[in-house]
């Protein structure tokens, strides 16, 4: 755990430090300055057009962060060969994988608290304190089980990809998919019973974001019998596991 860590902290500076990161940063922070900037034209739902936005670029940057810190982790170190000092000392590939994973998903938290604190502050200060209830809260939580799946899957396809454009398009096409899992098996259901029965198959293979979302919450999971809240915390945990278990197994056999 010892060697995860260190790993896990440095990767988390290293990352904090990339002048990209703050850029994406930045960009949030100019999207919830124009929904707080729309919000002023109309005052009768100005506190949910602040809330939605500034929730809205907090997760768009997130996704940015993590699609682009993880896509380029392994393959810019590969290709400049830094990677070959690190492996050269005594930690095995796997704790320096899971580390690599913690310190993205680390800052990527950093830039999601900063954010978070700062939507808070402005909807205090705006006297809208009565929308700083338990869902807006919630939406943090569900916010970062995103980005822990969604980093695994950026990792995953760094490492079967040979570019670091290729690694984001892939990450970017199942985060997509992963807002519409509902939507398109809905559709599938009503075009014809293989077409269903694929999109059925592949609905368990892609993620679904659907399980983070208590007001859509799929009836085939609450079939289960679980809390919603205890489904969600294992399909994110379980399908994050999964993907970085590949992973892993897929970097200890990488020639490098």
């Amino acid at each position: 755990m010892k060697k995860i860590a260190k790993v896990a902290l440095f990767s988390f500076h290293e990352n904090r430090r990339n002048q990209n990161f703050y850029i994406l940063l930045l960009f949030a922070f100019m999207l919830m300055a124009a929904g707080f900037l729309f919000s002023r034209f109309s005052t009768d739902v100005e506190e949910r057009i602040i809330r939605d936005a500034g929730l809205g670029a907090i997760e768009f940057f997130a996704f940015l962060s993590a699609v682009f810190l993880a896509a380029r982790q392994l393959i810019s170190e590969i290709e400049s060969k830094t990677i070959y000092t690190i492996l050269t000392k005594p930690i095995p590939r796997s704790r320096y994988f899971l580390g690599r994973y913690c310190g993205v998903t680390g800052v990527i938290l950093f830039g999601i608290l900063i954010m978070g604190i700062l939507l808070t502050g402005l909807l205090f200060l705006k006297g809208k304190a009565g929308s700083l209830n338990s869902d807006y809260y919630l939406a943090y939580v569900n916010i970062y089980f995103k980005i822990l799946m969604i980093t695994a899957l950026s990792f995953f396809f760094s490492l079967l990809s040979t570019s670091v454009l290729s690694s984001m398009v892939f990450t970017g096409f199942l985060w997509i998919i992963g807002h519409l899992s509902e939507e398109i098996k809905f559709l599938a259901r009503e075009a014809s019973p293989l077409l269903f029965n694929t999109v059925r198959l592949a609905y368990w293979i892609f993620p679904n974001f659907s399980y983070l979302n208590t007001k859509s919450f799929p009836a085939d999971a609450a079939a289960f019998g679980y809390p919603v809240a205890v489904w969600s915390i294992l399909y994110v945990f379980s399908y994050t596991a999964v993907f970085l278990i590949m992973s892993i197994m897929i970097f200890g056999k990488k020639d490098l």
